[in-house]
């Protein structure tokens, strides 16, 4: 299966993403754009997004912003021993690391055993896709996270039903992710009220 795509890149960009997709025989690039040429054409596509003055100005700007922002197909690539495995992101639930290895546990399919590391496998699940590292041995999918419980440590319930144990080194990043103050004034949790 061959995957049919136009790049978004700026001209620094370009050589080095050419680089990577060059090595990937499964993705053919039908056309290279820039982020502004990208912007241009959405405003010449659709006249029915520029809307009336001051508000044309703010959105022609939020446009090209977006359009400079780094691209995602919401996919990614998992190298196994096989070859490469391509997974949506919204599909993984969660990242458990063990002894230089990963596994990548999937909604509704069999786990993928990486030969990387957890701390490599930051690097393919960031938190601006939505994971977030909550203990030494996981990172996890925030969309799957229903609910932050007090245990013996903290824990937290996924949609899946599983339980995931919230490292204290890594409690602060996840309350950074949903925006959660560590401490009250009265100095207990919020995540416990």
């Amino acid at each position: 299966m061959s995957i049919r795509t136009i790049c978004v890149a700026t001209p620094s960009q370009r050589q080095a993403m050419e680089r990577i997709v060059g090595g990937i025989p499964e993705v053919e690039v039908l056309a290279w754009v820039g982020p502004a040429e990208l912007a241009q054409a959405i405003v010449d596509t659709r006249p029915d997004m520029v809307l009336t003055p001051p508000e044309s100005i703010a959105h022609i700007g939020a446009v090209r912003e977006a359009a400079q922002m780094p691209y995602s197909t919401g996919l990614v690539a998992l190298p196994v021993a096989s070859g490469i495995e391509v997974r949506n992101c919204i599909d993984v639930v969660r990242i458990q690391g063990d002894a230089g290895y990963a596994r990548v546990i999937c909604n509704g399919s069999a786990p993928v055993l990486l030969s990387k590391s957890l701390s490599q496998c930051q690097t393919l699940f960031r938190p601006d896709n939505g994971f977030v590292r909550v203990h030494r041995s996981t990172i996890v999918n925030m969309r799957y996270v229903r609910r932050i419980i007090r245990r013996k440590a903290l824990q937290l319930l996924l949609s899946t039903g599983d339980a995931v144990e919230i490292g204290d080194r890594y409690r602060e990043q996840l309350y950074a992710y949903f925006d959660i103050a560590s401490r009250n004034p009265s100095g207990v949790h919020r995540a416990y009220e």
